[in-house]
């Protein structure tokens, strides 16, 4: 009997031992994916002061492809608006009704950490967000717009510049500038309701004003974030709001100069680039691939084209539209 019981009391001694054992082994690896998990919160939230989550709100999930381009070979050319040439008529005002004015502080935020791909602070009521960030959530919300209602559009000029050179806009940039043709102009004045609606819904407004082609944010913009703290209303400086992208007339033609066997894209600037250059537009991911935009066939050759070929050497006089002129 002694033997017997001290026999099932050492088994029981080694079971529990084991147990323990087992329990002391599942904690460790329970610490071990604890400290894990925070290890990498603490890392997501420092890169976070420098770098975009990995996709933009406004993109298609997955960088989803956009709906076919419309047809607009329908529409004619003649219907498109061009600006006034008599100054007396003067600018539409009203059109500016449902757009959101940021006063943008130019000396405070253009400084280091708004040339940064970190993300737009719109909940700080003390310090505003930087305005070239404003800019770059709009053309995230312009181009899921665009993609979304089949239009084709060129992102050109100073913005183009900065998204190809670096990857991001040019933090002194004063706007976002964009190039559609006329025909394609025209069937964006031609919307539906439901297409306009997408316009609404992404917080942004599209409107001819007598002289521009422009598009604004409303109270809408990035959820309402912008509208929360940082917006007001007066109509007291040109261009009467911002933040606000402007859309460049594009006449396409042939190297002749009609309209017969177009081969020839011509911008406002007067700038005649080859239609090879232009189409197919593509589109490329910008800000370390949060979000797409679309661009030129050929980027570096319609750059090189309006600014020459020191285009990769940044502005020093840091014009807000650069010095853009034909030069090829």
């Amino acid at each position: 009997m002694v033997q017997f019981s001290g026999g099932q009391s050492g088994n029981r001694e080694y079971q529990a031992m084991q147990i323990w054992k087992y329990v002391g082994f599942a904690s460790l690896l329970i610490w071990f994916y604890i400290l894990h998990d925070i290890n990498n919160e603490f890392n997501v939230v420092s890169d976070h002061k420098d770098q975009l989550t990995s996709q933009h709100p406004y993109q298609p999930k997955s960088q989803q492809k956009c709906r076919p381009l419309r047809d607009v070979s329908r529409y004619s050319t003649s219907t498109v608006h061009y600006p006034i040439e008599s100054a007396s008529a003067g600018r539409q005002n009203s059109k500016y009704d449902s757009c959101l004015e940021f006063k943008c502080n130019w000396n405070s935020t253009t400084n280091t950490h708004c040339d940064t791909f970190g993300p737009s602070v719109y909940n700080d009521p003390k310090n505003p967000p930087c305005c070239v960030h404003i800019l770059r959530d709009m053309a995230a919300a312009f181009d899921a717009v665009m993609c979304k209602l089949g239009f084709e559009y060129f992102s050109s000029y100073g913005m183009l510049l900065g998204l190809v050179r670096n990857d991001k806009l040019i933090p002194w940039t004063s706007d976002n500038d964009y190039i559609a043709t006329e025909r394609t102009l025209a069937a964006m004045y031609d919307m539906s309701v439901e297409d306009k609606k997408v316009w609404d819904d992404h917080g942004l407004s599209f409107f001819f004003d007598n002289y521009y082609h422009r598009v604004c944010v409303t109270n809408k913009f990035m959820n309402g974030k912008l509208a929360k703290l940082w917006t007001t209303r007066s109509y007291e400086w040109y261009p009467l709001v911002y933040p606000y992208a402007d859309i460049f007339i594009a006449k396409e033609l042939s190297s002749n100069g009609n309209n017969s066997n177009m081969s020839v894209i011509k911008d406002e600037l007067g700038c005649a680039h080859s239609m090879d250059s232009f189409r197919p537009a593509q589109r490329r991911g910008v800000y370390q691939n949060s979000f797409q935009v679309s661009m030129p066939n050929d980027a570096e050759k319609v750059l090189e084209r309006v600014y020459g070929s020191t285009w990769r050497i940044p502005d020093k006089e840091k014009r807000p539209h650069g010095d853009t002129k034909c030069k090829g």
